[in-house]
């Protein structure tokens, strides 16, 4: 027989490949090992440089959880809106900066009324960053704690984060950490570099379970707090109202009205390709769960973000849903909500299944019960703040697990919302004086 002639991969079969080494060979690991290493010789050398300015400065400085686009997690605009609120109202004639790493971020810290600063570009030296602080006469430095300070995602984000947070409180700033989630992936180069931040730097979690996680690490202090986004206050559009009526219709036809979310960092990187697998476990478990009681859905895109964007997961799940349980009863708004947007519109739903923690703290925080699709372990400590029992949790394994039934826990959610309403109603005055305390004694 004549030998069959080779053919090279394609493009897309090289970029598969080069994806599959990259997560699971090892790769990526120790790229940004190193990463962490040069950042970290940088800081310490820099901070042997530092002195502290004179003067009192007033102005704030935001450190975001994502520098690179700013807002396309809602989470994101959730914290930065009640961080701004809370600043402009202390100290009304503050200048609020914002660290951002790219032209895209600046322009999206315009849009909402911050001043850019380039300290997270890539070329960005902690010097030159150092030089950009002082000459904004920083008073106050808040850095968002979210999920991404424990090192978990990416080692080499988090020591550039904090490293930073670290230089402009010795620089002489108060400064903060908005509580954050630390998860059991809490990698011990951020351990340790906790424990060598300036000692001025109030450390806030924003979750009973990661306070225990940090404090059991860390000899760092640190603080017990709710996340900062509980404070973020509802506003009413011309958008929510139409999202408004069609509840109340639904409503009004005798149905429970949920909100649905879910996303790709349901699953692990490593297990990324079975994202349709779990797409179809999710949309069979919703059907089925359709089957035993009156519901209609309103699908919540709640994050932007390239390909952990929410759309890649909700978009499908609402057409297999449209088939096979007809659209009338299904809501996919043309356009993505702002936070402050959709905390007025869970207000108005019954309950919300959700796979972003945000979203929970949004319907939570308007006193909407929540059943939680959990990842990197996190969202425990949140039902932990309400007293809620976490059988109202499940992972994306359990859509994919034979012999698992998410429909029969959806089931037994929805049969004890009123119960559970009523908990998160007496337990929100406390938790949202527990957000307050993220900024502790500041003005």
């Amino acid at each position: 027989m004549m030998p069959q002639p080779q053919t090279s991969p394609s493009p897309s079969e090289k970029v598969g490949l080069l994806k599959y080494a990259w997560r699971n060979l090892g790769i990526r690991k120790l790229v940004l090992e190193r990463r962490f290493r040069a950042l970290e010789q940088e800081w310490k050398t820099a901070r042997a440089k530092i002195q502290t300015g004179g003067g009192v400065p007033t102005n704030i400085l935001i450190i975001p959880s994502d520098p690179e686009l700013l807002t396309s997690s809602t989470g994101d605009q959730a914290m930065i809106g009640a961080i701004m609120a809370h600043w402009r109202k202390a100290i009304p004639h503050a200048q609020i900066y914002v660290a951002v790493a790219n032209d895209g971020a600046a322009t999206a810290a315009h849009a909402i009324g911050l001043k850019p600063l380039h300290l997270l570009a890539p070329s960005t030296t902690f010097d030159a960053a150092i030089e950009q602080v002082s000459a904004c006469e920083i008073g106050t430095v808040v850095a968002m704690g979210a999920d991404v300070l424990d090192g978990s995602y990416n080692v080499a984000f988090s020591g550039r984060q904090l490293m930073l947070l670290d230089l402009v409180s010795r620089s002489g700033a108060d400064s903060y950490i908005t509580g954050f989630s630390v998860s059991q992936d809490f990698h011990p180069r951020i351990i340790r570099l906790f424990d060598s931040l300036d000692s001025a730097v109030r450390i806030n979690l924003r979750d009973p379970v990661s306070f225990g996680r940090f404090r059991s690490a860390s000899t760092a202090q640190s603080n017990l707090v709710a996340d900062v986004a509980f404070l973020l206050e509802p506003r009413v559009s011309l958008r929510t109202e139409a999202i408004g009526e069609w509840i109340a219709v639904q409503q009004r036809d005798g149905r429970v009205v949920l909100g649905l979310n879910c996303h790709p960092l349901l699953l692990e990187l490593e297990d990324r390709h079975n994202i349709d697998r779990f797409i179809d476990g999710f949309a069979d478990a919703i059907v089925d769960f359709a089957d035993r009681r009156p519901l209609a859905f309103l699908m919540i895109d709640h994050d932007s973000r390239g390909s952990s964007s929410d759309a890649l997961c909700l978009r499908p799940v609402y057409d297999r849903l449209a088939e096979r349980l007809g659209a009338e009863n299904l809501l996919y708004p043309d356009e993505r909500l702002l936070a402050d947007e959709i905390k007025a519109v869970v207000g108005d739903l019954d309950g919300v299944v959700s796979g972003r923690m945000h979203l929970m703290i949004a319907a939570m925080g308007a006193g909407t019960p929540v059943f939680g699709i959990d990842y990197k372990d996190k969202m425990e400590g949140l039902l932990n703040h309400f007293d809620l029992p976490t059988d109202m949790l499940c992972t994306a394994a359990d859509f994919m697990r034979a012999g698992e039934d998410p429909a029969e826990r959806l089931t037994e959610f929805v049969d004890r919302i009123d119960t559970i309403r009523a908990q998160v109603a007496r337990a929100k005055p406390v938790v949202r004086a527990a957000a307050k305390q993220n900024f502790g004694g500041a003005a």
